[in-house]
């Protein structure tokens, strides 16, 4: 099972992620396959212009578990150090 919960240098969340991806803060982007696919779509995109590798998760439930958070989270952006 994925964790990141260790990972203190993370932000969860769509609109926090693309200020971070486009601000060029972001090391992987983790995005949850059950995720709307126009939010998949809109990161897919931005990570590809700012070259950040993009990891695929199983489902927001589980993705949001990993992030250490009790709901289900779209996406998880671990930062740069």
């Amino acid at each position: 099972m994925l964790s990141l919960a260790h990972i203190k240098n993370k932000c969860v969340g769509l609109n926090q992620s693309l200020k971070s991806i486009g601000d060029n803060k972001a090391e992987t982007v983790y995005l949850a396959d059950d995720a709307d696919v126009k939010i998949k779509d809109q990161v897919r995109g931005i990570c590809a212009q700012m070259g950040v590798p993009v990891v695929s998760a199983p489902s927001m439930k589980e993705l949001g578990q990993a992030a250490g958070i009790s709901v289900g989270s779209a996406i998880v952006t671990v930062l740069k150090e």
